[in-house]
């Protein structure tokens, strides 16, 4: 995360939320989630009261608080605890950042007040600096002619750009612009610009040293953790890399840390050698060239042109980008940036030194390389150039392997975090995961199928309180996975089934297609396409789409058991009841632990071997349990065996449960005409016509539903025989 989340500014040093329309920044998951999971609900930190968000990056969250004590105003940085449970990693990460700063006291250090953990989170306390990161400062001065300004009216102009952001002049000492053309073509003689960037660097490079001197290596400087406070002063933050002296773990890691185009040569190529204070010289020195031309040293297309131009060139010389560079200036830049880390300054302190000497217009101690020097340098380069050639190449991709098996593997732990905490229902914890996961990758089709089939689960949980957003969620996401990948078959058996829930049949039929034109052998598609077409009403084709399914599946693959159940049921419907005996038996050798298969069965029982079916049904009810369709058929086969106090608690559980009400109530009004409470019978009664579905009027209509791949086939015949049975237990009651 970003040193300038700690500073109080008009920038947003964070990210983006997730627009479901783009790739480019995504990372949050949908409106409600515009603010990471992690900042819109604020832990509570005893000891500190949290006023508001600061900052947000990839491993936390940076907040204003006031320490309650104290009554002083902070910068609170909070690494949620379920980002701790995904990624130990990042926990170590954040508390050797704690750890490490806190041994630091130095003017131009972040301090750190106070860090521990609590149930919500770990966190540090550290100033609250007001400025803007160098970052921030560069891309606004990159439009501003300031290379030849006067030293007062460049200290007013920063004094602006620090405090409120205002870019305007008045005076025509300096002029907005759409770029940074006008500066890099300046040729104004003063030297108050570079002199006051000389001074930020002479003074972090003595907060370095003092740092070096106390075993720590910060190893991730960049313009983003450098910040220049309202007074003037340049604070080094973010401590989340730095290695100790004595921390071996940290020093041959063989892995690729730090951000690219600010890390030393040794650090990029991840080598097993130690990386010591001479990196952070560097790193120094390449935000130093930043500072004075206003563009990057090393660019690159990708990452692995990136870390080629890291390892294997020189940048431009700065004075050839930007005539006004004082070339002494230019020279200490240079020198701190060498290939060889012996070539640099030996010490932070050394390059602070020249630096003043610069400043002071005295000779500086580092010489610019004679033409001799350059000569050799070359042909050094070129000596043996195709193998030299060939180790670069395996150097950046070795590097650069590294880099991506260490993120995609990051990725891949959040989504799994995500998916588990969203079959948990953990809803907020499972959206934060998946959003780290898609801040890393925004375009990985993993964590956008994940992001999406938690949408639709907690759609499907919800019941009664769904929110329409969520599967509008699930289907946005479903097309960026598809955007990706048009091919990927779990994104596209997904959006059908959205689809199919959203009852756009026509829809949904079209996306299982496409999925069975990628892949003919897989069940799934085969199952949600019949169903879809049951819903549709063409139970003909539905059943040879579930016939289907089970040739391809057949039992080995417990998910199968959704053809098999939904073919017994087809064949309940149509009076083939051996068959669907069949049917289901064969769905319990696909997964003997499927309730639901239960609750058929023992609708087939009660057509066939009616003393068997409370014993299906018990299974299905297990213990109270089973969903709403298991509530129903325990309530039936209680009611026909003759227990009626059960009949009535599992009729009423299953309407609690979002079951059809009126065969419910008809079980009620029996159960309560045969116990002898007449006026409770007439009560269920009433309401079970007041309920009646719409689709059942007369003989031979029926209803169909399948949540949850359950397909299910109410009959008026049914409904009608429940209705006979209550009214001849009305009639026989006194």
């Amino acid at each position: 995360m970003d040193a300038g989340s700690t500073a109080m500014s008009d920038e947003n040093t964070g990210h983006g939320s997730f627009d479901l329309t783009q790739t480019r920044d995504s990372h949050a998951t949908a409106d409600s989630l515009k603010l990471r999971a992690a900042g819109k609900r604020q832990p509570e930190i005893d000891g500190y009261r949290i006023v508001g968000v600061l900052g947000q990056g990839g491993m936390g969250v940076v907040y204003r608080a006031v320490q309650t004590k104290l009554g002083r105003t902070v910068a609170l940085k909070v690494l949620p605890a379920m980002v701790g449970s995904a990624s130990p990693a990042a926990v170590s990460r954040f508390q050797r950042e704690a750890m490490a700063a806190a041994r630091l006291h130095h003017t131009n250090i972040v301090p750190i007040y106070d860090f521990g953990e609590c149930a919500d989170a770990y966190y540090y306390a550290m100033e609250l600096v007001v400025g803007r990161p160098l970052n921030v400062l560069a891309e606004r001065l990159s439009a501003l002619d300031v290379t030849g300004l006067p030293a007062v009216r460049l200290a007013e102009l920063l004094a602006g750009l620090v405090q409120d952001g205002d870019c305007e002049s008045d005076d025509g000492g300096a002029h907005a612009h759409h770029g940074a053309s006008s500066a890099r073509s300046s040729t104004g003689r003063s030297r108050a610009y570079f002199q006051q960037v000389a001074k930020w660097f002479a003074d972090a490079a003595d907060a370095l040293h003092y740092a070096h001197g106390q075993s720590i290596v910060h190893r991730d400087i960049k313009p983003a953790n450098l910040i220049l406070s309202v007074d003037g002063r340049i604070m080094i933050a973010d401590f989340g890399l730095s290695k100790s002296g004595d921390d071996v773990s940290m020093t041959q890691t063989g892995s690729l840390m730090g951000t690219l185009r600010y890390m030393s040569p040794e650090q990029a190529m991840a080598r097993r050698m130690r990386v010591d204070h001479r990196t952070d010289i560097y790193s120094l020195g390449v935000t130093l060239y930043e500072l004075m031309t206003f563009q990057a040293a090393f660019t690159g297309d990708d990452e692995k042109e990136i870390l080629g131009a890291v390892m294997t060139r020189d940048p431009p010389r700065p004075h050839k980008i930007m005539p006004a560079v004082p070339r002494e200036l230019e020279t200490i830049c240079l020198k701190s940036i060498e290939k060889s880390p012996d070539a640099r300054y030996a010490t932070a302190r050394a390059m602070a030194e020249d630096l003043r000497r610069f400043i002071n217009d005295l000779p500086i101690e580092a010489k610019s390389p004679t033409l001799a020097q350059r000569g050799i340098k070359l042909i050094r380069r070129h000596k043996a150039a195709s193998v030299a050639a060939a180790l670069a190449v395996v150097l950046v991709s070795t590097s650069l392997v590294f880099y991506t098996i260490r993120r995609r593997e990051t990725v891949e732990r959040y989504v799994v975090t995500g998916l588990t905490e969203a079959r948990a229902m953990r809803w907020d914890e499972a959206s934060a995961a998946l959003g780290e996961a898609l801040h890393m990758d925004p375009k990985n089709v993993r964590a956008l199928h994940g992001t999406a089939w938690k949408w639709f689960f907690q759609y499907n949980q919800a019941g009664a309180t769904a929110d329409a957003a969520w599967l509008e969620n699930a289907r946005q996401y479903c097309d960026l996975a598809l955007e990706v990948d048009p091919r990927h078959e779990a994104s596209l058996n997904l959006l059908g089934v959205v689809h199919k829930k959203r009852g756009e049949y026509d829809k949904a039929i079209a996306a299982y297609e496409r999925a069975i034109d990628i892949n003919p052998k897989s069940f799934a598609p085969w199952t949600n396409l019949a169903i879809v077409h049951a819903l549709s009403g063409d139970l003909e084709l539905a059943e040879r789409r579930l016939k289907r399914a089970t040739e391809i599946g057949g039992t080995e693959d417990a998910s199968n058991v959704d053809a098999w159940r939904g073919l017994a049921m087809i064949h309940l419907f149509r009076g083939r009841h051996d068959d669907a005996l069949e049917a289901i038996r064969t769905a319990h050798d696909c997964n003997k632990n499927d309730l639901a298969s239960y609750a058929i069965e023992a609708r087939i029982r009660m057509e066939t071997e009616p003393e068997k079916a409370d014993d299906a049904a018990v299974q299905a009810d297990f213990g109270g349990n089973g969903d709403e369709k298991a509530s129903r058929v325990r309530a039936l086969t209680s009611l026909r065996g003759g227990a009626y106090k059960v009949a009535m608690e599992k009729a009423e559980q299953a309407i609690k449960r979002g079951d059809e009400p009126a065969i419910n109530q008809l079980m009620m009004a029996r159960a309560s005409a045969e116990t002898g409470n007449v006026e409770e019978a007439r009560r269920h009664w009433d309401e079970s016509v007041r309920q009646w579905p719409a689709a059942l009027k007369s003989m031979g209509d029926f209803a169909l539903s399948a949540d949850r791949g359950v397909l299910w086939i109410d009959t008026y015949d049914e409904y009608d025989r429940l209705r006979q049975e209550a009214t001849r237990a009305m009639e026989r009651s006194p």
